[in-house]
């Protein structure tokens, strides 16, 4: 069956006074290109079903069908979107998304009744789905990362290398360090771009001797102290007093980056480290921006930025 004959098969199961509905397909059509409409294998009872085959956003190279259904209300009440996958790439379609992109119109307090919204509802799809998929890929190369740098005798050929010319190795220690009392790291999400991993690591401080065996045993961890870097800087005010100090970790200018983000965020009881992961892709000064981002957000989860605005 062709496409205009596909199209066709749709359209001529519509109701000759749904004119309206007849032009939002016929424009669904002419944007998602040739066979992206079909007629549904079964359609439910007072409703009109079609199928749409598009793909996610903004991973256009990956399929996504739906199974839309506007019920003789449309467009008083909203399509119904049922995703046709039960896996996407090799990830399987858990209830999250498929209760998502169902309930993608249903959610929207700013929907407004009466209004046309076949488009809107598909594209909505689309963009859950690749967000889906997008955290689904993001985890899949952390645990990736997490396994190499477990086992670094194992082969590496997708793995992310460090750009030194000797892979780092973890500090020894005479005794376990010990994280001074009351102290606790905070973990950022990890930052993934390009096969790159930044994550950020953030802790109130009391004085600025804690700040030693606080970096201690944050590299006791090996899959942290294997990173190719680990950047850090702290501010912490005693007695009127500032005392700060950063280090790069071999990554140029990044300490005094953070250092830098500490003064404009006007915290002066923190400690901040952001550990990369290389991905065997330089990124420039993009890599500045992740820095910061996971700088920021450990910060914020640590409670730093919420204990400064009070």
């Amino acid at each position: 069956m062709s496409d205009d004959e596909r199209l066709q098969a749709v359209l001529s199961a519509i109701p000759s006074d749904r004119a309206d509905v007849i032009d939002e397909l016929s424009a669904l059509d002419a944007i998602y290109g040739p066979n992206a409409i079909e007629p549904a294998p079964a359609p439910a009872p007072d409703t009109i079903t079609f199928l749409v085959h598009t793909t996610c956003e903004p991973q256009t190279e990956v399929e996504l069908n739906l199974l839309v259904a506007l019920p003789t209300t449309y467009p008083s009440d909203f399509p119904a979107v049922v995703l046709q996958a039960r896996f996407i790439e090799s990830y399987l379609v858990d209830t999250e998304l498929s209760t998502a992109i169902a309930m993608a119109l249903a959610d929207d307090a700013s929907w407004e009744a009466e209004t046309p919204a076949l488009y809107e509802a598909v594209e909505r799809a689309r963009t859950i789905a690749g967000s889906w998929l997008q955290r689904h890929r993001d985890a899949t190369l952390v645990s990736q990362i997490e396994r190499a740098e477990d086992h670094p005798e194992t082969p590496r050929a997708e793995v992310p290398t460090t750009p030194r010319a000797v892979q780092p190795q973890p500090p020894t220690f005479a005794s376990a360090p010990q994280m001074p009392d009351g102290l606790a790291f905070v973990t950022s999400e990890p930052i993934v771009d390009r096969k790159s991993v930044f994550v950020g690591h953030a802790v109130a401080l009391a004085d600025p001797s804690q700040v030693r065996p606080a970096l201690d045993w944050l590299l006791s961890d090996p899959k942290i102290a294997r990173a190719a870097h680990n950047m850090w800087a702290y501010r912490c005010r005693v007695d009127g007093t500032l005392h700060q100090d950063n280090d790069d970790d071999g990554e140029s200018a990044a300490g005094s980056r953070l250092s830098h983000l500490l003064s404009i965020l006007q915290l002066d009881n923190a400690l901040v480290v952001v550990t990369r992961h290389y991905g065997g892709i330089h990124l420039g000064s993009t890599r500045f921006k992740h820095i910061g981002e996971a700088a920021r957000s450990a910060l914020d989860a640590a409670g730093l930025l919420t204990t400064r605005t009070k």
